[in-house]
């Protein structure tokens, strides 16, 4: 079953989507004040579609520029 464009992600889902690991993104949330994922039980991460979005900014600035 495929998820709507405006559900919430998993961090691994965002790791697969982006192509990089998730121990990246998790350090980059902690250099990057700006990314903030919804933090639930047992502190799960949920990414929204902003969020998804400005980590693919910060990796192509990152990367790219």
């Amino acid at each position: 079953m495929q998820k709507s464009p405006d559900a919430f992600r998993t961090i691994s889902e965002v790791a697969e989507w982006m192509e990089t690991p998730a121990h990246v993104l998790r350090f980059w949330e902690s250099k990057f004040s700006q990314v903030r994922p919804l933090k639930r039980g047992g502190g799960r991460r949920y990414y929204r579609p902003e969020d998804m979005e400005l980590l693919r900014g910060i990796r192509h600035l990152l990367h790219a520029e």
